[in-house]
């Protein structure tokens, strides 16, 4: 099956896994993802030859991402919280959101775990209870790098948004003091 005549430059990814498994349960063993996958393909009169993934079209839908229903009331007011903060980066797809659950209940633990140890100091010395700590930390700073929160990931984005713009033909022209 190809895309194509269902959609034309008209994908996204949920409109593609719609179709790729519809046409799985009628038998059909191949599916083409055809034009409108890169550069800026909306219609014919554009990026033809632009061979990058069109990654605003490919990503899950962010729109969808909602908070599993296991967590706690906290960590879901977290996890919105995350998003929101997120939103305007237009990094966050629906793949997101098992991340973005570890990420709140660490948050969430270890705002309990610091909580109790203000209460009762001696819990310093308590190996269980900086066992746990240290878990949770551990989840929190690889949610801060995988999410960009963390000075290095701001770093490698800003790196990675130099380097489009240096490769940017039209910026080139633009920017050259010749």
């Amino acid at each position: 099956m190809n895309s194509w005549e269902a959609a034309y430059f008209d994908i996204n990814e949920s409109k593609l896994l719609k179709m790729a498994r519809k046409a799985k349960d009628v038998g059909i063993e191949l599916f083409v993802m055809d034009d409108g996958w890169f550069g800026h393909r909306d219609d014919d009169t554009s990026s033809l030859g632009d061979w990058f993934v069109n990654e605003k079209k490919l990503k899950g839908d962010a729109s969808s991402i909602r908070p599993p229903k296991h967590l706690s009331k906290e960590q879901k007011k977290i996890f919105k919280e995350i998003v929101k903060k997120l939103e305007a980066s237009q990094i966050l797809s629906d793949k997101d959101v098992y991340l973005l659950a570890e990420f709140s209940v660490s948050i969430d633990r270890l705002q309990e775990v610091e909580r109790r140890i203000n209460e009762e100091p001696e819990l310093l010395f308590d190996q269980k209870v900086m066992s746990t700590k240290d878990k949770y930390t551990k989840i929190f700073f690889r949610g801060c790098n995988e999410l960009g929160f963390s000075p290095q990931s701001r770093a490698k984005i800003a790196n990675i948004n130099m380097q489009e713009e240096k490769e940017n033909p039209l910026l080139k022209v633009l920017m050259d003091d010749d």
